[in-house]
């Protein structure tokens, strides 16, 4: 196999996402963590003090294979901290996995991957290394020019480690704390300040993951006070899955805090109001849009691109301002100024939703749609439309006519 047909072949396999995150040499924003023990911390896998440790010195390491089965690894930052790299290993793989997270956009931008040992230390001859004695060499490679030269990955971290469950004090003009908890089949991360309480995300667990016994939070180089936290997800088949966030804490307004949320929807939709799903945070008026539910359940989904699924009794969708934009209600769907969509509908006042929030990358572009399905008392579906989100005025719209 002519030798430019392997590289291409490498670098398909170093693909496409990143993960965790974690902060600079001596984060000294946050309180020291009294009597927390660990067998293995990050900093013993720093060797070199000066930069981000090489991946050939790290996968020679045994003891760092065992550090990063139970808990990711913040390799470390690019030099304006868009961009963070964070290890796990995949035992599907067999390989150390490598995630580059953009800490703006608060997505994976692309997965690497290097071999579990350095590759003079290979001494199991798989198929792939007899066929390739070169392969392991390559590939190693290969990150490590990804990692220096596509996403200049040179700033080193030494992020300050939590037992899950514990909050975390940050000092500042105005000091406050985070804590990531797990709520049912989600990680909750959520920010305090005095009486102030926010939930920033929601991330998703499969239905065997559990989440790591620690998690981690550090300052990414770049202006302002902001940090990132990383956690873990762990399945005891496929191993862990990074948990990425980063905060900025000047973003962090009363006018969004859970009390004054709850206050608008117990108005909108009454007392037993919960929040299903919230919208990406960009200023201090806080996430892009909510949507929020009264009564039914919600349903068992099998996809990452499901964000919500559900037959609920009312619902309802505010913007970023909080004013609402699409209800539903006993009588039927109703948009802003309570205009009923479809008018020729009889309004029952038994009326109930089957939700499916889906978000999905379509030609590179993030999409989401709200497809709602009006029950009767019987519970058939009697109309179905489609609310699709836009980008550039930050609303949802009905797509669903006719």
């Amino acid at each position: 196999m002519p030798r430019w047909v392997k590289v291409g072949l490498l670098i398909c396999l170093v693909g496409c996402i990143l993960f965790f995150l974690s902060q600079e040499n001596g984060f000294s924003a946050l309180k020291p963590l009294l009597g927390f023990d660990k067998k293995y911390r990050m900093e013993e896998f720093l060797q070199d003090q000066h930069g981000v440790p090489r991946l050939r010195s790290l996968v020679g390491q045994d003891e760092f294979k065992k550090y990063i089965k139970d808990s990711p690894y913040l390799l470390g930052y690019s030099y304006d901290g868009t961009y963070v790299a964070v290890m796990v290993y995949d035992p599907k793989a067999k390989a150390y996995r490598i995630n580059l997270f953009h800490t703006g956009r608060q997505k994976s931008e692309e997965t690497v991957y290097a071999p579990l040992k350095q590759p003079s230390q290979q001494t199991e001859a798989s198929e792939s290394s007899v066929k390739h004695p070169n392969a392991q060499e390559e590939l190693l490679s290969l990150t490590q020019e990804i990692l220096d030269l596509g996403y200049q990955i040179k700033v080193p971290s030494s992020p300050r480690e939590v037992p899950v469950n514990e909050s975390i004090a940050v000092k500042g003009e105005k000091p406050w704390e985070i804590s990531i908890k797990q709520d049912d089949r989600f990680a909750v991360l959520t920010a305090q300040r005095g009486k102030n309480q926010w939930e920033l995300v929601r991330f998703p667990l499969e239905e065997d993951e559990v989440l790591a016994p620690r998690w981690s939070i550090s300052s990414p180089p770049s202006p302002g006070n902001k940090v990132t936290v990383i956690a873990g997800a762990r399945s005891s088949k496929r191993g862990l899955r990074s948990l990425v966030y980063t905060i900025d804490p000047s973003l962090l307004s009363s006018s969004w805090s859970e009390s004054h949320l709850n206050e608008r929807l117990t108005k909108v939709l009454g007392k037993s109001a919960r929040i299903v799903h919230r919208g990406e945070i960009e200023n201090r008026q806080g996430p892009q849009s909510i949507l929020a539910v009264q009564g039914g359940k919600t349903l068992p989904s099998d996809s990452k691109e499901i964000l919500y699924r559900g037959i609920v009794d009312r619902f309802v969708l505010l913007d970023q301002k909080k004013n609402v934009y699409f209800k539903g209600t006993p009588d039927g769907l109703v948009g802003k100024k309570d205009h009923f969509l479809d008018p020729s509908l009889s309004r029952s006042g038994k009326a109930r939703f089957r939700l499916l929030l889906i978000g999905k990358k379509v030609d590179g572009e993030s999409v989401r749609i709200l497809t709602v399905d009006q029950l009767n008392g019987q519970g058939q579906t009697i109309k179905t439309y489609e609310l699709k989100w836009n980008v550039e005025k930050k609303v949802f719209q009905w797509i669903g006519k006719g």
